[in-house]
């Protein structure tokens, strides 16, 4: 883990760390989040580390349990199910509306991380892969124009970025991920919203998307360390 530097804000500088940490797998689900190490690992005080892990419980990452610490989340199996219906909720929502209200900026932005994507792929570069993965997600909130729908994302979109880590270095999901970001921005290319929304269904739905795979054969996400 590296040193922050003083310059910067303490406390973004160790969210942004803790929180890549978590989403990259290095922390796992349910994992014990010490203060002190945290601090003496990131070279600064508790204070800046305190108040990045009041900024990740918000963020539903890590919770705060009385009296024995604080620990990366972790999800039941129906709260799974619940995580990923919410997902497919919001993100068919926000197909619509971004193909609506800016698509032309929609695809200018999706066609670069689908480059990026394919980079990624060719370097073995599996983390910026997942990165790029989530910015094609992140990019229909940017881009529906309604706040409000991208602030409902945001409660759940560091929790989906873990789960992203944990099955993406399967080189069946990675296969279908990497075909499926580009038919996906073919169709809002074309203006199909119809037949973006069934591949985005297919994409990230329970049912029918790859993550269905933890639930099917009873992979429990908390199983992650």
């Amino acid at each position: 883990m590296a040193v922050i530097e003083r310059s910067k804000s303490l406390t973004e500088r160790a969210l942004d760390i803790i929180r890549t940490e978590i989403i990259e797998g290095r922390y796992g689900f349910g994992s014990a989040l010490s203060e002190i190490t945290l601090a003496e690992e990131l070279g600064i005080s508790r204070t800046p580390v305190r108040e990045a892990l009041a900024r990740l419980q918000q963020e539903g990452l890590v919770v705060v349990r009385p009296q024995r610490g604080t620990f990366v989340f972790q999800l039941s199996a129906d709260e799974y199910v619940e995580i990923c219906d919410c997902r497919t909720v919001l993100e068919r929502a926000a197909f619509r509306m971004a193909v609506a209200n800016d698509r032309d900026a929609l695809i200018k932005r999706w066609s670069a991380i689908c480059e990026a994507m394919l980079k990624a792929r060719e370097a073995n570069d599996t983390a910026e892969y997942l990165r790029q993965d989530s910015a094609f997600h992140e990019g229909l909130f940017e881009h529906c124009h309604n706040r409000f729908l991208r602030d409902s994302y945001r409660l759940i979109s560091g929790r989906m970025a873990a789960l992203r880590t944990y099955i993406g270095t399967e080189p069946e999901h990675m296969a279908k991920s990497f075909r499926e970001h580009f038919e996906i921005t073919e169709a809002a290319t074309a203006g199909d919203v119809e037949k973006g929304l069934a591949l985005l269904e297919g994409h990230i739905g329970l049912k029918e998307g790859s993550y269905w795979r933890i639930k099917n054969e009873n992979i429990a996400p908390t199983t992650l360390k």
